[in-house]
C-alpha cells in the first residue's frame, strides 16, 4: 500500500470514529425530544397534512368542558396543548405554527 491509501484510510476511519457519536447522539436526543411531545406538537412539525388530521382528532377526543363559554372546538383545541413550561418552551417554528393555526381557527370561528 502506498503511502497515499495509507493516509486516506486512516482519514476514513477518523471521520467515522468522529462522525458516529455525533449521529448517534443526535439520534438518541430527537426521538427523546419527540417522545415528550404532544401528538399536536407532533404534527405541526412533520407538516400541515397530518397537522389538519392531529387537530380534528384531537377536537374529537376531548369535549368541551361544562361552564366554558368558549365555542367546543375552540375549547377542544385549548386542551389538547398543554401550556409551555419556562424551562422547556416551545421552538420558535412551532409557537409561530401554532399561533397560525390559532388564527385561522379563530377566523373560521369568527371571533
Amino acid at each position: 500500500m502506498s503511502v497515499r491509501a495509507v493516509f486516506n484510510l486512516l482519514r476514513a476511519v477518523v471521520a467515522l470514529a468522529v462522525l458516529a457519536p455525533v449521529c448517534l447522539y443526535y439520534a438518541v436526543t430527537r426521538a427523546d425530544r419527540r417522545a415528550r411531545m404532544t401528538p399536536l406538537d407532533r404534527a405541526i412539525l412533520d407538516g400541515e397534512d397530518r397537522k389538519d388530521e392531529t387537530i380534528r382528532l384531537a377536537r374529537l377526543r376531548r369535549p368541551a368542558q361544562p361552564g366554558r363559554t368558549t365555542p367546543p372546538a375552540l375549547a377542544a383545541w385549548d386542551h389538547a396543548r398543554p401550556a409551555p413550561s419556562p424551562s422547556r418552551p416551545l421552538p420558535a417554528r412551532v409557537a409561530a405554527s401554532a399561533r397560525s393555526a390559532r388564527a385561522m381557527e379563530d377566523n373560521a370561528i369568527g371571533a
